[in-house]
């Protein structure tokens, strides 16, 4: 499952999710540390995602605010 955030820094203890499909992990997986801003760390995977479906045009558009190409 790819989850998408939509880049909009959500408020406090507010978080938003859009399922845009299943996709597979490239090559390029690896381990990093996200440090907010109280200094606290989580784990986490980064990783290049490919979609095995494209994203539907108008839910691209709700979440980037542009058209599809």
């Amino acid at each position: 499952m790819c989850r998408f955030s939509s880049g909009v820094k959500p408020r406090e203890q507010e978080k938003s999710y859009y399922f845009v499909g299943s996709a597979v992990a490239l090559d390029d997986v690896r381990e990093s540390v996200n440090r907010s801003e109280d200094g606290s760390e989580s784990k986490v995977v980064v990783s290049t995602l490919k979609l095995i479906k494209p994203v539907d045009p108008e839910l691209y558009r709700h979440l980037t605010g542009k058209s599809a190409l």
